[in-house]
């Protein structure tokens, strides 16, 4: 049975976080069975031969030499149709299509090529998170629903159509599929592993071990509680400590983004 993925993650030597929910599904399709063309943000000389980038290179690469020069970081919902609608003109037939994300336009160019389709669902229903969202800004005394990143996006797909079956990163996230009123009997639980030997610690020198340091890595977003983490590190004001923020903000509400900055 043939088989198409489609993931917004990177392949090949640049790699980011998606890629840990991909990866495996790939590997497995690839050896077990009939893998026929994987479709990627940007491919730089992943293994599986045929892998391209959805995006052409004549329109990424002004986009990013116009991020450099003016400074501006282009939305993520914007980049995502972008690839969203190159990704449906490169998809090829094949018997079953794996979607890795939200992907309208792939989706229906799957079903006109009389794929199966799989949703692989990494977060909660966009409709769970979009109501989450609005409850995490009301908390924060902030009502600037109109730039939340879920919100527009569940604005946007109420009247979309959905893949067939759903591969759930979780229980949360099947039920929150559930209560969109997804049909159970065709959910499936699978949560990534981890390589332990590869994300390990490393403790390193004494001068090192004697600073207490907090890691946080995450694309920013309402949901992810960054503010929980800042107010509690300043409350604290903890001596030999270092805190390190590793992400992008780009999809933060701009009053929330002026909270974190201040």
């Amino acid at each position: 049975m043939s088989a198409s993925i489609i993931t917004f993650a990177n392949l090949g030597k640049k790699t980011n976080l998606p890629t840990a929910d991909i990866l495996p599904a790939i590997r497995v399709l690839a050896d077990h069975a009939d893998l026929h063309q994987v479709i990627c943000q940007i491919n730089t000389g992943f293994y599986f031969p045929n892998t391209e980038s959805a995006v052409p290179a004549i329109v990424r690469y002004p986009l990013r030499i116009f991020e450099r020069i003016s400074g501006i970081s282009i939305p993520r919902a914007f980049i995502e149709r972008l690839f969203d609608f190159f990704a449906a003109r490169k998809l090829e037939p094949a018997q079953v299509c794996f979607l890795h994300g939200v992907l309208p336009e792939t989706l229906r160019a799957a079903r006109r090529n009389g794929a199966i389709t799989v949703e692989e669902a990494r977060t909660a229903h966009v409709g769970k998170n979009a109501a989450l969202e609005k409850e995490e800004m009301a908390l924060l005394g902030l009502g600037d629903y109109q730039t939340l990143y879920f919100t527009r996006r569940f604005e946007a797909s109420e009247n979309e159509e959905t893949a067939r079956y759903v591969i759930a990163m979780s229980d949360f996230v099947k039920e929150s599929y559930i209560e969109a009123g997804f049909p159970g009997d065709r959910i499936f639980v699978a949560a990534p592993d981890i390589d332990t030997a590869r994300f390990s610690p490393s403790f390193g020198s004494a001068e090192e071990i004697s600073i207490f340091r907090v890691l946080y890595v995450a694309y920013s977003q309402p949901l992810k509680g960054l503010h929980y983490l800042l107010d509690a590190w300043h409350e604290l004001r903890l001596s030999d400590a270092e805190l390190v923020i590793v992400g992008d903000f780009s999809i933060l509400p701009p009053a929330l983004r002026k909270r974190y900055e201040d």
